[in-house]
């Protein structure tokens, strides 16, 4: 082989590997400039009206427990106003009937003094 022939089957093989090459890129640049294409042709969508309709009903929930979280603060409120007047009437009677039986025991030992004496 002779260095034309050499050199003229280099070039060959680097004119075919420049042709792979190429070709590559242009398939590669037609997928993308294709994906562009479709992405170019989707529809308008506007979020504005979804998003306030989805806003609307948090702040309704956000109400709504917050309502609930009152009328429970009232109930237990009541709820222990309630135990809290008849612990106080029991704690009285308590007091009440030791007083009484204070009193009938000093009687009693005065009685007993007395009889004694």
């Amino acid at each position: 082989m002779t260095s034309t022939e050499s050199h003229t089957a280099t070039a060959g093989q680097t004119r075919k590997a420049t042709d792979k090459s190429i070709e590559a890129w242009a398939v590669g640049a037609k997928t993308f400039t294709d994906g562009v294409t479709a992405a170019a042709h989707l529809p308008n969508v506007n979020l504005i009206q979804p998003i306030e309709r989805y806003l609307k009903l948090v702040q309704q929930g956000i109400e709504l427990n917050r309502d609930l979280a009152n009328i429970w603060t009232g109930l237990v409120s009541s709820l222990y106003a309630g135990v809290k007047e008849e612990s106080e009437k029991a704690a009285l009677a308590v007091v009440d009937q030791a007083e009484t039986v204070v009193d009938l025991s000093a009687k009693q030992a005065e009685k007993a003094a007395k009889e004694q004496a």
